[in-house]
Formats: structure tokens, C-alpha cells, sequence
């Protein structure tokens, strides 16, 4: 299991070493788990397509369910994997298409884990945008990343994409997230 920790066994670019990025991912993924499993009508939705090219044809989602299995489930019925997204939007929209896939109906919560300075956007654009009434967001309370210096890198990263011409950051400069959509019946 200390392998998971380690950044040579993640596909990070560059300004995302050096800062426990894996404790992050694992958190995530650990606290995805422990939602689903406290609530047994819940479905569980990794989210993430294949961004980095270096590592092949594995999404981020099947990365994150292959992780999740370290962990204890009540039970993997509920579990299910979106293997398209490539932005935070994305993420989001990508999940509830698969729940309603996967349940044949649309989640009546809808719980995200991620970055914590991703909840903004989630709650005031992508919530916004989807007209979804009410969105919970979690994320871990990590000591681990210098989240200061993370903005900055970010704002480097920004600005130098918008000094380019470009209004917005592309979609692969960003953090993977997961999604946890819950309370479905089954």
C-alpha cells in the first residue's frame, strides 16, 4: 500500500511534484469509499478520462477505482466508473449521465470530493449550470500540500496560458477530482 504514496507511480506533470499530490488522490479516494459505504443506497462514481498520455489507455477513474480496492466496501455493487471526463465540468455533468445510466433515473444528492479550492467553481458555476439545486462538497482537510504555494503555481500556470490569447486554462492543466453520487434506490 506505501507504493500509492509514492510520485513515481503517478502520472503527474510537473507542477503538481513535490507537493503529496498521491495523499491527496488517496484521501480522496478513501473518503469516496467511507461516503459510500456510511450510506448503503448510495452509488459511488469515479470520474476521470485518459489525460495523460504517458500512461496508456487507463483513465483516471479505473486508477482511482484500482485504488479504492485497497480499502474495505460494504459493497462494490454500487460502484461504477466514468471514464470520459476531462475537466471538473465534465466530471460532474459525466456523472450523472452515468448514474442515470447505470440506475435509470437522476441522483436526488450528489455529494463531489475534491480539491478544496475547487468548491467555488463547483457550487457557483457547474452547480449554477446544471440548475442542480443543491450540490455537497467535500474535501480532505490535508496539512500535507502547501496549498498557498499550489495557487501560486496555478497562477502561474494561468497567467502564462492567458498571455498566450487564451481566455481559459485548458483542461489539462487541472487537478483530477471524484465524484460521489449518492442516494440512489434500488
Amino acid at each position: 500500500m506505501d507504493s500509492i504514496y509514492k510520485e513515481d507511480n503517478w502520472f503527474l506533470y510537473h507542477y503538481q511534484k513535490n507537493l503529496f499530490m498521491p495523499n491527496e488522490f488517496v484521501e480522496h479516494i478513501r473518503m469516496a469509499v467511507t461516503e459510500h459505504n456510511n450510506d448503503p443506497k448510495s452509488v459511488l462514481v469515479f470520474s476521470g478520462g485518459q489525460t495523460r498520455m504517458q500512461a496508456g489507455p487507463i483513465s483516471e477513474a479505473s486508477s482511482y477505482y484500482r485504488i479504492s480496492k485497497l480499502f474495505p466496501y460494504n459493497s462494490t455493487l454500487n460502484v461504477f466508473t466514468e471514464d470520459y471526463a476531462t475537466d471538473s465540468f465534465e466530471n460532474l455533468l459525466f456523472s450523472i449521465c452515468r448514474f442515470q445510466q447505470v440506475t435509470g433515473q437522476y441522483p436526488k444528492r450528489i455529494t463531489v470530493i475534491g480539491m478544496y479550492f475547487k468548491e467555488k467553481r463547483f457550487r457557483e458555476l457547474h452547480a449554477h449550470a446544471l440548475n442542480l439545486e443543491s450540490l455537497n462538497y467535500e474535501s480532505p482537510d490535508l496539512k500535507l500540500i502547501d496549498h498557498n504555494c499550489l495557487r501560486q503555481i496555478l497562477g502561474v500556470v494561468a497567467r502564462h496560458f492567458q498571455g498566450k490569447g487564451q481566455k481559459e486554462i485548458p483542461s489539462e492543466i487541472g487537478i483530477p477530482m471524484l465524484n460521489l453520487v449518492r442516494d440512489m434506490r434500488i
